[in-house]
C-alpha cells in the first residue's frame, strides 16, 4: 500500500511539474509579446506629442492615433486571455498541491517538495497576473482610462504624488498601463514642488513643467 502511495505521489509531482512547465513556456512567449506592444504604445505616444507641435502634421497624428487605438484593443484582448489562462493554470496546480498535502501526512519526504510546488505556482502568478501596481494609477470615474490631470486640478492627489527620485520605477508602472494618453506622470521634488516624470530619449526622467502640462497620476507607495 505504501509503495502505491509513493507512486501516486510521484505521479502527482511529475504532472504538476509538467503542467507548470508547459504553462510557463507558453505564457513567457505571450508576456514578451505583451511587453513589446506596451513599448509600442510608449513610442507612439512620444511621436504624437512631437508631431502635434508641428504644423501640417494632422494627418500623421490621426494615423498614429488610429494605430494606438488598435494596439490598445489588442493588448486588452491579450490581457483577458492571459488572465483566463492564469485562473485555469492556478486551479490545476492548486488541486495538485491540495492532493499532495493530504498525502504528505504519512510521507515525510514530500514535505520538502510541496513548498517547491507552491513556489512554482507563485512564479506563474507573478509572470501572468494582473498589471503590477495597476491600482496605483488614478483612472476616470466611469472607465479604466488613466485620468488626465494638469497641475491646477491635482487637488487631493497632491499629497499622494511619488517623489521625483522614483521616476524610473513609477514610469515603469505607467508604461505597463496601456489605457493612457501620455507618457507623463506628476511627481514631487524634495522641496514639495510639482515636477514631470516623462519618457524622453529612451528613458524616464524628471523635467520642469508648467501649469498647462498634461499628465497622469500614479500614487506613491507608503
Amino acid at each position: 500500500m505504501k509503495t502505491m502511495v509513493n507512486i501516486f505521489c510521484m505521479w502527482l509531482l511529475m504532472s504538476a511539474s509538467v503542467a507548470w512547465a508547459q504553462s510557463k513556456d507558453k505564457f513567457d512567449a505571450t508576456s514578451v509579446k505583451l511587453v513589446q506592444m506596451e513599448n509600442g504604445i510608449t513610442n507612439i505616444l512620444g511621436r504624437i506629442i512631437k508631431l502635434e507641435n508641428q504644423i501640417g502634421k494632422t494627418e500623421e497624428v490621426e494615423g498614429l492615433r488610429a494605430e494606438l487605438l488598435d494596439l490598445k484593443d489588442k493588448i486588452s484582448v491579450m490581457q483577458a486571455e492571459i488572465d483566463d489562462a492564469v485562473i485555469e493554470s492556478s486551479a490545476r496546480l492548486d488541486d495538485f498541491s491540495s492532493q499532495l498535502i493530504e498525502l504528505s501526512n504519512s510521507q515525510a519526504d514530500l514535505k520538502v517538495k510541496i513548498p517547491d510546488l507552491a513556489y512554482r505556482l507563485t512564479d506563474l502568478e507573478e509572470t501572468l497576473g494582473p498589471i503590477a501596481d495597476a491600482g496605483r494609477v488614478v483612472t476616470e470615474d466611469t472607465s479604466t482610462s488613466a485620468k488626465i490631470f494638469k497641475i491646477a486640478n491635482l487637488g487631493p492627489f497632491l499629497d499622494e504624488l511619488p517623489i521625483s527620485r522614483d521616476c524610473q520605477e513609477i514610469g515603469g508602472i505607467l508604461s505597463r498601463y496601456s489605457d493612457r494618453s501620455y507618457n507623463t506622470i506628476f511627481v514631487k521634488s524634495q522641496t514639495g514642488s510639482v515636477e514631470l516624470c516623462t519618457y524622453e530619449l529612451g528613458r524616464w526622467q524628471v523635467i520642469d513643467g508648467d501649469e498647462f502640462s498634461p499628465g497622469h497620476v500614479v500614487k506613491a507607495e507608503y
